[in-house]
């Protein structure tokens, strides 16, 4: 502001650091110029336009010594309302405390493989066996395997990577569980241990599956040999010798094409990890700001200058 020689330079408080004073106080929000900063402000100043009295004074902005016209004016209104800023204040905390924490989703996608079901070839007929267990086996679809039990190698790589997640990913009510940023690196060098303790388990297990899965083939291929030498399916009958050894070599075949390998199952088995920084949205949230407060030692929640009254003399230190 000036008034004839004199001038003051005014600043409300930084938004993105502290609120707005909510009453009168003792603290200065203006400095007073010099008589030559205010003639060179003076200079800066567009040239007052006169207009006649009845004259209507048009409506612009103007910004240094250019005016801004109506129709920048009406795009940046435009702008504003499709996309409207956030508050200061959200937007300082969401700054904060993205640079803090962020959200991980840590799974364990495995050892589902005693309920693998497969559909038996239509090219394969029913067979008529007098083994009520095998029949039960094949009546539908085939189970691959029987009740297994989980590889103790496995079900150690399961207990390490609960033990993770409890000691770095800490739980914040239904918006998941948060991690320290801080301390990723130490989080993302224990996860790979893990992960290669599981690749060398899958290798582990997969040749100990495919034993497995080759004496399951070999317990129903003479059944259903048999029943396509008793019922000849038409591609049997049209491209191989009706004798028992072609019959077995068709029932072989055809159940390769839908049988699944070791392998395959155990490809399945893996660790997934996901990453979400905090969102605006997430800080409207008043539970999910309270059970970070309380969770998030204080030492760590005054070093982040998370708390406002905290980086807010902060920034007065450094100035």
């Amino acid at each position: 502001m000036i008034c004839d020689d004199a001038g003051w330079s005014f600043a409300t408080s930084p938004s993105l650091v502290e609120a707005d004073p909510s009453g009168d106080g003792d603290g200065f929000n203006a400095i007073a110029l010099t008589a030559a900063q205010v003639v060179v402000l003076r200079a800066e100043l567009p040239a007052i336009v006169k207009t006649g009295e009845h004259e209507p004074v048009p409506e612009y902005a103007i910004v240094g010594t250019e005016r801004v016209s109506e129709a920048t004016l009406k795009n940046v209104t435009q702008a504003l309302e499709i996309a409207p800023p956030q508050q200061f204040d959200l937007a300082r905390q969401t700054q904060v405390y993205a640079a803090l924490i962020q959200f991980v989703e840590l799974t364990f996608e495995g050892f589902n493989i005693q309920s693998k079901r497969v559909q038996l070839p239509k090219t394969l007929p029913l067979i008529a066996s007098n083994d009520e267990a095998v029949k039960d086996r094949l009546t539908a679809s085939l189970k691959v395997l029987d009740e297994i039990e989980k590889p103790k190698a496995l079900r150690e790589v399961t207990a390490q990577l609960e033990q993770l997640r409890k000691a770095y990913l800490v739980p914040v009510g239904q918006a998941g569980r948060i991690m320290l940023k801080s301390k990723r690196e130490g989080f993302e060098k224990e996860l790979k241990a893990i992960e290669d303790r599981l690749d060398a388990c899958k290798q582990t297990l997969a040749m100990e599956l495919q034993t497995a899965l080759n004496a399951v083939v070999d317990a129903i291929v003479p059944e259903l040999t048999r029943a396509v030498l008793a019922n000849p399916p038409p591609r049997f009958r049209g491209l191989f010798p009706e004798t028992e050894e072609s019959a077995a070599e068709f029932v072989k075949q055809e159940l390769a094409k839908t049988f699944p390998s070791a392998d395959a199952l155990v490809a399945g088995m893996k660790i997934q990890k996901f990453y979400k920084d905090v969102t605006y949205a997430m800080l409207k949230d008043a539970d999910f700001c309270e059970r970070v407060m309380k969770v998030i030692p204080p030492s760590v929640l005054k070093g982040s200058l998370l708390l406002e009254h905290v980086a807010a003399e902060s920034i007065t230190a450094i100035v």
